[in-house]
């Protein structure tokens, strides 16, 4: 896929190993699972289905949405992931607010979107935000306690990025204090495949959904990677290029 995080890459290379990934190829299912946890919060669709399927009717509780018509996207990471959020956004109305290292003025009115100087100004003036940035020394941790501090009252969160990239205690403070909700796809410390279990401060957090790490497992993104791989393989074998 697109992350290199679990592969020693300095070691490979002291061996000659070539190692490479295919970025991009899972980016639409990404952005379609971060739109799809956007809406489970404004609409709350995990309690309404469990409390219907308690047999409990609520209607008047489940009733409360804000929608999400014009509200700011905030996007931290625009790249290719976050570049299909941020189109996916547009076509529900809502005007995207975009901060990374490498955004310029000029690549943002491309893109039809404003930037953001810093991941600070993003989150004190956007509604809904979602982050899709890589884990790396610089990454890590990059929304934390005073990033949260600064998010609007009944912010939707979303990180479909890597588990780190976001403080999850601190994620988990501020869902608890009411004043905001959020959903994350990834954690810190994921269990092993071997392991069904999750310990996380995350879990237990009313207004908070989460799901099992699954933003590129769709058949269209496999085939995509699986294609790219192929190709990568190909060249190697050809010339010793990718």
């Amino acid at each position: 896929g697109a992350g290199t995080n679990t592969i020693d890459c300095a070691a490979a290379a002291s061996q000659g190993i070539y190692v490479c990934n295919t970025p991009g190829k899972n980016a639409v299912a990404v952005a379609e699972l971060t739109m799809g946890l956007i809406i489970a919060l404004d609409r709350r669709i995990p309690d309404n289905v469990s409390q219907l399927r308690d047999g409990r009717w609520n209607k008047k509780e489940f009733s409360k949405a804000r929608g999400l018509l014009g509200k700011t996207m905030g996007i931290i990471g625009m790249g290719q992931i976050g570049q299909e959020v941020a189109l996916r956004a547009k076509a529900f109305g809502m005007p995207v607010l975009g901060w990374s290292r490498s955004l310029t003025d000029e690549r943002a009115d491309e893109l039809g979107i404003s930037r953001a100087d810093t991941v600070a100004q993003l989150c004190s003036q956007a509604d809904v935000i979602s982050v899709h940035l890589p884990l790396a020394d610089g990454t890590k941790h990059i929304v934390g306690p005073s990033e949260f501090a600064l998010m609007r009252e009944s912010t939707l969160f979303v990180n479909a990025a890597r588990g780190g990239v976001v403080d999850d205690v601190a994620m988990a403070d501020a869902v608890n204090s009411g004043r905001i909700r959020a959903a994350s796809d990834v954690f810190e410390n994921e269990p092993k495949a071997s392991d069904p279990t999750i310990e996380n401060c995350l879990t237990e957090c009313d207004g908070f959904y989460g799901t099992h790490h699954i933003g590129a497992s769709t058949q269209q993104a496999q085939d995509a990677v699986a294609d790219e791989v192929l190709r990568l393989v190909s060249g190697f074998r050809q010339d010793g290029t990718a």
